[in-house]
């Protein structure tokens, strides 16, 4: 803790002993990056801290620097934000796991307790963050182990624990990747991409992000079943127990039916703009309710409809909305700026790619290097480091997107360390993971999760006309 200060001085000065803008952008990157992986300071402190070196030393003016945090697609993230706030205040997140929990048929083994937990969170976190998703199923996760019967053996026990807390955390950080609003690092991707003339919309991405993440979440089951195994064959005790719970919530309230209409609505004006395109039916929808919009509309609803004597959300409820990750994303978004003005991504992406490799060769580095990037830092630096590098360095090339794709969701992986994800942190924080354990599992599906993305990114979906 006492180094903390030294350090963030040493990392903050390193940028005025340099004596032109191009060094200067070199010493405010590494400081900045160096800030984010070593967590000196507050994440959110040194996103701020980007735009003011950029202007301090003329790289950006103060226009341009600061208007990072008022993008677009800020706001799209922001407005997913208020719709799982909604969601988590009046329980409907809670209500929906205990009504798939109380079905017999999903209880039948521990082999679809697994499953139908693992796919529940992985839908959850598709527009939710991560963090929360995990967070919420931790206490139900525990709910099932003690919910067991006698007749089950203490390594059985322990062996499912494991199984649940890992398909929570894991498949949260994989159903992050399916969709735009599921992770940062999607959102940072599209943004960098549409300042270079490439834009992918929010229907377009889902059917790139969808089919990868499915295929991962479904690696990680039979991960799970083959280093954890259970001798148990069933487990219709946890019926009982979720049956229980779901009776103690009462009747769906009319505030519940009134969020899954927002979401729902929200959604579908989300993708409605590709669905008519598709239809060839001339529109101009996405121009005038683009994505961004189109949240702040729905987040708005949960303001304006009525609960009790209030209304669904109160402004006091967004005290607990991770306003850290809104100035994080705007303080990448500027760092990307910063890394296109002066030139930098284009050395460091000579650099990196200095090699005449193969266009696959070429993928597996990008993919390799955001896991290896998001395994020691947030995954939202590690987008911000590699995709505006891949960009510069392969600007003319048709290949350009999948090779941002690829270290995109190359980034949303970071399995092997507690430090790597928030949802990692969580069930390490429950005593029930140790380290060894993490380490092992992490690794394979860091392994598996790269050759899918090769496979999908640089063979089907080519084949397919995806990308």
């Amino acid at each position: 803790m006492k180094l903390k200060a030294p350090l963030t001085f040493i990392l903050l000065a390193v940028p005025f002993f340099m004596n032109s803008i191009g060094l200067a952008s070199q010493g405010l990157f590494i400081a900045a990056i160096l800030l984010w992986v070593t967590e000196a300071i507050p994440l959110a402190v040194t996103a701020l801290l980007i735009p003011v070196g950029a202007t301090w030393f003329n790289i950006l003016s103060a226009d341009v620097a600061f208007a990072q945090f008022s993008n677009p697609i800020l706001f799209l993230f922001l407005g997913s934000f208020f719709l799982a706030l909604a969601q988590e205040k009046h329980q409907l997140d809670k209500r929906m796991a205990y009504w798939l929990l109380s079905k017999k048929q999903v209880s039948k083994s521990p082999a679809l307790i697994v499953f139908f937990v693992a796919l529940f969170t992985w839908t959850l976190s598709m527009w939710m963050s991560n963090t929360a998703a995990t967070a919420m199923m931790i206490p139900i996760c525990m709910g099932i182990s003690k919910s067991l019967s006698s007749d089950w053996t203490e390594e059985d026990k322990l062996n499912l624990e494991k199984r649940l807390l890992f398909a929570s955390a894991f498949a949260a950080s994989i159903g992050g990747m399916a969709t735009p609003v599921g992770s940062p690092p999607n959102l940072l991707a599209m943004e960098f991409l549409r300042e270079s003339g490439r834009t992918i919309s929010f229907f377009q991405w889902m059917m790139i992000g969808i089919p990868i993440s499915f295929s991962l979440l479904l690696a990680l089951i039979f991960l799970l079943h083959w280093k954890f195994p259970i001798k148990a064959k069933h487990a219709k005790d946890i019926h009982h127990y979720f049956s229980n719970q779901l009776h103690e919530l009462g009747e769906m309230k009319r505030t519940q039916y009134l969020i899954a209409m927002v979401f729902f609505l929200t959604v579908f004006l989300w993708i409605l703009p590709d669905l008519l395109q598709l239809l060839s039916i001339e529109q101009s929808l996405s121009t005038r309710l683009p994505a961004g919009a189109v949240a702040l509309l729905g987040a708005a609803l949960l303001f304006i409809l009525p609960h009790k004597q209030e209304n669904i959300l109160e402004w006091k409820d967004t005290q607990s909305i991770d306003w850290g990750t809104i100035l994080i994303f705007g303080g990448g978004l500027c760092l990307g700026k910063i890394l296109d003005t002066s030139g930098l991504s284009t050395q460091i992406g000579e650099f990196l790619f200095a090699y005449d490799f193969s266009f696959w060769k070429v993928g597996l580095l990008c993919t390799v290097l955001g896991i290896i990037v998001s395994e020691f830092s947030s995954n939202t630096a590690a987008t911000t480091l590699l995709v505006p590098i891949i960009i510069a360095e392969f600007a003319g090339s048709n290949s350009v997107v999948t090779l941002a794709l690829a270290a995109t969701l190359g980034s949303s992986f970071g399995f092997m360390l507690p430090v790597s994800t928030p949802p990692n942190a969580i069930i390490f924080g429950t005593g029930k993971i140790p380290l060894r354990v993490m380490l092992k599992t992490g690794i394979f599906l860091d392994i598996i999760g790269a050759l899918l993305i090769i496979l999908f990114l640089f063979a089907l979906y080519p084949f397919l006309g995806i990308v």
